[in-house]
């Protein structure tokens, strides 16, 4: 269980997809009527190996369809597949048995942003989504975040999703105010921090159109050396707004500055190098024409 924990802490997608540590002690440990061992174990095989996971699921719902713990595993499993709906149902239902669980609050509005994310996407590609379909999506990601935070300030996750729907309804000083207390607590992990940064840069870039201060974000959370979903897309919406700085002759600076960072942090010496004059470069230029 605490290998599970632990592993679980670790951002990376491609944990799920291997056989860990953690994997293989719940499967030493596995029992006919332990369905807890069963979900989580399914959890970890759900990328590797999706009969045997999927068996494990069936079987831990038929011997605890009424217990919490292990019905809010089995939606998580669910939403991983993208069976959001599914989810919902079963969360749903150990809600009622545990209406005060502030991880099934997060589960369920976790469900809500994953429809939400798709309605957003749709509408992207043109199709007609009604806008009063996704403002209502967003008024129950913000109740489901809002009471798991109530139910447990310290879930910073549920606070991140939150300041997010906040920003989603357009209600960007809560959404700010949530990040800055966020990042005033110095007892946070660097993996919760770098996801803070990371949440706070696409927040700023996206809903404040404020790009300073979103790099500036983005470049706190890269510089932090954990591989993980919020690194690489740190660093993936630098390198963005570095192509678009350059394609714009008047911002060449802001790109020179930015792909040497990016450089640097990488330990790609080389580049970094390469980048070095023509960033001095760049700026006497700029300082000529001032």
């Amino acid at each position: 269980m605490v290998l599970y924990r632990l592993e679980g802490m670790v951002r990376d997608k491609r944990v799920r997809s291997v056989i860990t540590a953690g994997a293989n002690q719940l499967r030493k440990s596995l029992e006919p009527d332990n369905s807890e061992v069963m979900v989580l174990l399914a959890l970890k095989l759900q990328n590797k190996n999706k009969q045997e996971s999927m068996k494990l699921i069936k079987e831990a719902l038929r011997l605890s369809h009424d217990v919490p713990h292990v019905m809010h595993c089995v939606a998580k499993y669910f939403r991983y597949e993208g069976s959001i709906n599914e989810s919902l149902h079963i969360l749903g239902k150990a809600l009622e048995l545990s209406p005060n669980s502030h991880f099934l609050h997060h589960q369920i509005g976790l469900c809500h942003k994953q429809q939400l994310i798709q309605m957003f996407e749709q509408k992207r590609k043109g199709a007609r989504v009604n806008g009063g379909q996704i403002k209502a999506k967003v008024e129950v990601c913000i109740r489901h975040f809002s009471r798991a935070v109530e139910l447990k300030p310290s879930n910073i996750h549920a606070r991140v999703n939150l300041a997010d729907a906040y920003g989603n309804n357009y209600q960007l000083e809560e959404a700010i105010k949530i990040f800055i207390n966020l990042l005033k607590d110095e007892s946070l992990s660097e993996s919760v921090k770098q996801r803070c940064y990371t949440g706070f840069g696409l927040f700023l870039f996206y809903k404040k159109k404020d790009e300073d201060g979103a790099v500036t974000q983005l470049k706190n959370a890269y510089q932090i050396q954990i591989e993980s979903w919020d690194r690489k897309e740190a660093g993936k919406k630098l390198k963005q707004i570095a192509d678009r700085c350059q394609a714009n002759k008047k911002r060449v600076c802001e790109a020179l500055e930015i792909l040497p960072f990016l450089a640097t942090e990488d330990k790609d010496e080389r580049k970094a190098e390469e980048y070095t004059p023509q960033t001095q470069m760049a700026l006497q230029m700029l300082s000529a024409k001032e």
